[in-house]
C-alpha cells in the first residue's frame, strides 16, 4: 500500500475514532492487570513498540461489563513515527421540556463521558494528549418566558493530560520511566439574566494540577524468571480555590469572594513484581504493593465582600479545621495464564485486599471573625485498623486467537460467581432448576472485545 494511501486510510479512521478510561483487555481484567496484550500496549506511552502493526490496529469493546460505553481505538506505525488514537465514551444529547402552561422551557444534557486520546511514538519516547468531558446532574438552560429569565447551570468536568514516557538503556538495564501533567476541572458555574441583563452569578468551580511520575525496571532476568521494581507518585494539588457569588440588585452590584480552601493528595505507591514466563503453556506473576497517602484539607479563610456602590469588608471564618490523613494500603495479587493450544489461552487472577489503615489529624482554631487572631486551639488524631478489608478477588477469561490477525478476548468471571472469598454463591435447596444455576455461571457474564491487527 503505498504511503499515500495509508495517510488517507488512516486519517479517515482517525477521524471516525477521535470524536471526543483507560483503556483496558479483557486479559488485564481477568488477570488483575498483570498480564495484558496490544489492547493495553497500544495507547501506552512506554509500550507501544510492542504493537508493531504491519499496516493498522483496531480495537472494538464496551467497557469492562462488556455492555458499557463504546470503546475504540486505531494505530498504525508510520516508518519513522508511531500514531494511536482512542476513543471511549457516548457523545451527549440536549433533552427539552416545557411546562404545560407554555411558561417555561427546560433543556438538560445527558451525563455521558467521553475520553479521547492520541499518542505519537519516535525511538524511545511515547508522547500521548488524554482529554475526557461529562456533564454533572442538572447541567442545564431554563427559560421562563413570563419573566424574560434565563437561568444557565453549567455544570460538568474537563479533564486534560499530557503524558510522555521514554525507555533507557545504562549499561544493559532497561529503565522506563514517564511523567504526566493534568489540568482537572470540575466546572461549577450558575448565570442568571433578566431582560439578558445579569442579575446573579455564582461560581463555585474547582481546578486541581496533576502531576505523576513512574518508575520501572528489570532487576533481573534469566530462565523465564523477571524481577521487576516499579513506583507510582501521584499528586493533586488545588490551584483555584476561590468561590465567588455576584448578584446586581437596584444597579447595585455585591460581589462574595470566598478564600482558602485546599484539597492536596500525594500518593506514593513502591511495587515488587515477579513474573515466570517460560517457553511453553504456563506464565505466572505475582506483585505486592504499598499506598503511601498524605491527604492536607483546610476549610476556607475568610470571605470578603465587595459592593459597587461603595464597601470592602473581610471576615475571617471564626472556626476553621484542618485535617491531614497519612493512610496505609496494602495490596497482593497473583495471575496465571494457560494455554492448552497454540491458539487458545486460560487466563485467572486472584487479588487480595490487605487490611488497611488511616491515621487522621484534626486540628481547629477558634479565632476573632474581624482580624483572624486565632484565641484557642484544638488538637485530636484517630488511628483506624480495616481489619474487613482482608478479603480477596477471582477474575477470570479466555483469550482465542481465531485467526493470525483477530484475536477475542473476554473475561468470564466463572471463578467469581462460584466463590465468594471462602464460600460458595449456589442456590441450595429452594426448588431452583439445575440448569439456572448452570446457566448463571456458564452462559452469562461473558463480556468480550475484538482486536485486529494486520
Amino acid at each position: 500500500m503505498k504511503i499515500q494511501k495509508k495517510l488517507f486510510v488512516f486519517a479517515v479512521l482517525l477521524m471516525a475514532a477521535s470524536l471526543v478510561f483507560a483503556q483496558t483487555s479483557m486479559t488485564s481484567h481477568s488477570t488483575q492487570e498483570l498480564f495484558g496484550t496490544d489492547v493495553d500496549d497500544f495507547m501506552n506511552v512506554n509500550e507501544w513498540q510492542n504493537v508493531q502493526p504491519k499496516n493498522i490496529f483496531g480495537f472494538l469493546g464496551y467497557g469492562k461489563d462488556g455492555r458499557g460505553s463504546i470503546n475504540m481505538g486505531l494505530a498504525h506505525q508510520f516508518k519513522a513515527f508511531y500514531l494511536g488514537t482512542y476513543f471511549e465514551g457516548q457523545v451527549n444529547s440536549w433533552i427539552s421540556k416545557k411546562e404545560t402552561n407554555g411558561n417555561t422551557e427546560t433543556s438538560t444534557s445527558t451525563q455521558n463521558k467521553s475520553n479521547g486520546k492520541l499518542l505519537f511514538g519516535f525511538g524511545n519516547i511515547g508522547v500521548m494528549t488524554d482529554m475526557s468531558y461529562q456533564p454533572k446532574a442538572n447541567n442545564k438552560v431554563t427559560w421562563t418566558e413570563a419573566t424574560k429569565t434565563k437561568q444557565t447551570d453549567n455544570l460538568f468536568k474537563l479533564d486534560f493530560n499530557l503524558i510522555a514516557g521514554m525507555n533507557l538503556n545504562l549499561n544493559n538495564k532497561l529503565f522506563k520511566i514517564s511523567a504526566k501533567l493534568g489540568l482537572e476541572s470540575d466546572i461549577e458555574k450558575k448565570t442568571t439574566k433578566k431582560d439578558s441583563k445579569l442579575t446573579k452569578f455564582t461560581d463555585g468551580s474547582k481546578y486541581d494540577l496533576v502531576i505523576n511520575a513512574g518508575l520501572s525496571h528489570d532487576l533481573s532476568s534469566k530462565d523465564g524468571l523477571t524481577h521487576t521494581v516499579l513506583a507510582d507518585l501521584d499528586t493533586r494539588w488545588g490551584i483555584w480555590p476561590t468561590k465567588r457569588e455576584e448578584e446586581v440588585l437596584g444597579g447595585v452590584t455585591t460581589t462574595d469572594y470566598k478564600y482558602g480552601e485546599l484539597k492536596d493528595i500525594i500518593t506514593l505507591t513502591p511495587k515488587y513484581q515477579i513474573a515466570y514466563e517460560p517457553e511453553g503453556k504456563f506464565a505466572f506473576k505475582a506483585e505486592a504493593a504499598l499506598g503511601i497517602g498524605f491527604d492536607f484539607e483546610n476549610e476556607y479563610n475568610y470571605t470578603r465582600r465587595v459592593v459597587s456602590s461603595g464597601g470592602d469588608t473581610k471576615t475571617y471564618n471564626a472556626s476553621r479545621k484542618y485535617k491531614t490523613t497519612l493512610s496505609l494500603k496494602p495490596a497482593l495479587k497473583t495471575a496465571f495464564t494457560y494455554a492448552p493450544v497454540s491458539k487458545f489461552k486460560l487466563n485467572f487472577g486472584l487479588g487480595f485486599n490487605v487490611p488497611s489503615n488511616n491515621w487522621v489529624f484534626n486540628k481547629t482554631e477558634t479565632r476573632d471573625a474581624g482580624n483572624g487572631n486565632v484565641t484557642k486551639t484544638d488538637k485530636d488524631n484517630t488511628f483506624t485498623f480495616t481489619t474487613n478489608d482482608g478479603k480477596f478477588t477471582a477474575s477470570s477469561g479466555f483469550t482465542w486467537l481465531i485467526t493470525e490477525n483477530v484475536t477475542f478476548d473476554a473475561n468470564w468471571d466463572i471463578v467469581d460467581h462460584l466463590l465468594k472469598t471462602f464460600s460458595t454463591d449456589l442456590t441450595e435447596g429452594d426448588g431452583t432448576n439445575f440448569w439456572n444455576t448452570v446457566n448463571k455461571l456458564v452462559v452469562h457474564n461473558i463480556k468480550f472485545a475484538l482486536s485486529v491487527k494486520f
